[in-house]
């Protein structure tokens, strides 16, 4: 399953929506951060001292960043920091913040997908693959209804398991031998639990009808028409749909659209989908012209070296389409509704032994249902006979060599946007003295 990290504390990546600021507007929903825009990045220690940072830029629009570009951290001094510094125990990373290191000159690496064919025994683009914008803006339409439609049918599923718990409960009590009085008592013990669960809806001793409708509810339900589509644009080569996750603080109040309302003390746990269409994977390979660069080349400017990060692995994509996720409203409405259920299972089995096994089904049956959505909205192709490798040189030699580097990579990432960037700080590294 793909998955994409996000820093343990608070990235204040969604604040309360300006309703909240505008007085006798209505409540309006979170919405992603006008200051964040959808970018975090959050930076700890590796081995010898060296300081990593892993930058997600979910929307978009976060600065335009290369590899081979520095970037400067402008975060307080932080005694926490300081003390993670020192923390003695085994923090694995992965494999991606391994700055790659070769003998001779740096070079960069970069990953295209794209059609290709073969000219003059070279690979080269000849047109991208067979995904549009608009399979990917349907792609993200039908992951959004996903989650309301999950819990649609997981409500329908608790619904029909109960019914035919009751309908067997009913069949039970015809079958007795108690006397009428005593049948018709139990019978309405029954029929009232239902109306409890499901106000509005009528019961009858006969349940066939209702459970036929529920039955007719779920195979005729949109989710299967949502997963149809998520299933045919993932398998084309070329996209990625992936998870976010993080924590959020709001900093005013806001309320509405079914939303846990947000305060300046509130923190809640945000998610949502990361669609990513035509990525490309480029890697700075650092040789031994980046650990001898002459002081010219050292950008001493502007503070400390050891607050100076150099990005030497990104991931770019032509399109990228996010959406903020609600599963976490869902389950609790879901919670909910299984608690009062399993309330009312004791009226309605009086005494029976079908409780239990009612509990297990309705574990079974949700738990499915959420399984089979979030294995389709965490899935992607990507083809290597559909792409191309290409490797540049990069030279850290003299000052002119690095900007035309930078140069290059700037031009070559015009129709791209970064989304997933690694840097580190780099000047821990002992450098070979003349």
């Amino acid at each position: 399953m793909a998955f994409i990290p996000f820093p343990r504390s608070a990235t204040r990546l969604l604040i309360a929506a300006m309703a909240s600021f505008v007085a006798g507007c209505a409540p309006m929903p979170l919405q992603v951060g006008l200051t964040e825009l959808g970018t975090v990045s959050n930076s700890e220690y590796g081995a010898y001292g060296t300081r990593l940072m892993r930058a997600i830029n979910i929307s978009g629009t976060g600065a335009e960043d290369v590899v081979g570009m520095v970037s400067y951290d402008l975060d307080k001094w932080s005694l926490s920091e300081q003390l993670r510094r020192l923390w003695p125990f085994r923090q694995d990373f992965p494999d991606i913040t391994s700055p790659r290191l070769i003998p001779g000159p740096s070079s960069i690496e970069e990953r295209v997908f794209c059609k290709v064919e073969v000219k003059d025994k070279k690979k080269v683009c000849t047109e991208l693959a067979d995904v549009s914008l608009d399979d990917l803006t349907k792609l993200r339409d039908a992951l959004v209804a996903s989650q309301v439609q999950v819990d649609e049918v997981a409500q329908l599923k608790i619904k029909l398991a109960v019914l035919q718990l009751a309908r067997a409960k009913l069949v039970e009590i015809e079958a007795s031998k108690d006397k009428s009085q005593e049948k018709a008592e139990q019978q309405e013990r029954v029929l009232k639990a239902l109306h409890q669960l499901y106000p509005g809806e009528k019961f009858s001793e006969d349940l066939t009808s209702v459970i036929d409708g529920v039955n007719k509810e779920l195979k005729d339900h949109p989710l299967a028409s949502s997963l149809n589509i998520i299933r045919d644009v993932t398998k084309k080569a070329g996209v990625i749909v992936t998870r976010w996750v993080g924590s959020a603080k709001g900093s005013t109040s806001a309320e509405g659209a079914g939303l846990a309302s947000a305060s300046a003390t509130s923190s809640h746990h945000v998610n949502g989908y990361l669609i990513l269409g035509y990525p490309r994977i480029t890697t700075l390979k650092l040789g031994e012209d980046f650990f001898r660069r002459p002081p010219d080349s050292d950008l001493g400017i502007f503070g400390k070296p050891a607050r100076r990060y150099l990005t030497y692995y990104q991931v770019r994509a032509r399109y990228v389409l996010y959406a903020e996720g609600r599963a976490s409203e869902f389950s609790a409405s879901l919670q909910a509704n299984i608690n009062q259920t399993l309330e009312q299972i004791k009226a309605i089995t009086q005494g029976g032994r079908n409780e239990e096994a009612l509990k297990n089904s309705l574990n079974i049956d949700v738990n499915a249902v959420y399984a089979l959505v979030n294995s389709s909205a965490s899935s992607g192709t990507l083809d290597a006979a559909q792409s191309k490798t290409e490797s540049l040189d990069c030279k850290f030699s003299s000052a002119q060599g690095w900007s035309d580097c930078l140069k290059n990579e700037l031009t070559r990432s015009e129709g791209t946007l970064p989304v997933i960037s690694v840097r580190a700080n780099l000047e821990e590294f002992a450098r070979e003295l003349e």
